[in-house]
């Protein structure tokens, strides 16, 4: 998993927590939970800001929990605290510099709730690591310019597509088997009555179906092979 981010929330369930089995002594608990997510962002080219675009159909990852109990005596020194967090957490399988980062910052958080008087406390470290992807479309206006910015194939292109064009028979007298057995486009079956039209790559479509579609794409919708 390719990490664009990582968010981390402390939270000090309680500071006032004691051993169910001696109710004289502290107790320090640490609940390490972790939260993988994938996010989606559609960026137009030359411009800074994205569009986040998530899918929620996509139900989340279910998030790891881990809770251990840190002993007294590690509590009262920040180092060892901290490589002993840093042990904890290892079955994570977290790179070692972000394992140390975590387990510093949580060591840290602690050592602040003990000096401030705490008698025992419940610590959740909450991380959620974040996947971002992010498309760089090109753009259909020029702000600048103050015009609209084509993004399909050239009309050179399109007039010598339009040379292609045959009727089913026609291509199936001359043992051509790349069209297929219906248009991507459509989905509809490639009957005879019907103009096909066939790319530079083979691929063959309704011609109604692939000029509106190369208007707005200067590639074949199978392969993404360029037309130009």
């Amino acid at each position: 998993m390719a990490v664009s981010r990582v968010d981390e929330t402390l939270t000090a369930v309680t500071t006032s927590l004691v051993d169910p089995d001696n109710s004289t002594e502290p107790m320090f608990l640490v609940q390490f939970l972790l939260e993988k997510k994938k996010e989606t962002w559609v960026r137009v080219r030359g411009r800074s800001v994205a569009m986040r675009m998530d899918d929620n159909r996509q139900a989340p990852a279910d998030p790891t929990s881990s809770i251990f109990q840190i002993p007294r005596q590690v509590v009262e020194h920040p180092d060892s605290c901290c490589l002993f967090i840093a042990h904890m957490i290892s079955s994570f399988n977290l790179c070692a510099s972000l394992s140390n980062e975590l387990a510093s910052n949580i060591a840290d958080f602690s050592d602040n709730l003990v000096r401030t008087g705490c008698f025992g406390f419940f610590v959740l470290a909450h991380v959620k690591m974040v996947e971002e992807t992010v498309h760089v479309v090109e753009p259909l206006f020029d702000p600048d310019q103050n015009v609209a910015v084509s993004t399909g194939a050239s009309r050179k292109v399109l007039k010598r597509l339009k040379k292609e064009t045959f009727c089913m028979n026609q291509e199936q007298s001359n043992g051509d088997s790349s069209s297929g057995g219906a248009c991507v486009v459509c989905l509809e079956d490639f009957s005879s009555s019907v103009k096909l039209t066939k790319l530079p790559c083979s691929h063959v479509f309704h011609k109604k179906c692939i000029f509106r579609w190369l208007r707005n794409s200067k590639s074949c919708p199978v392969c993404r092979t360029q037309v130009e």
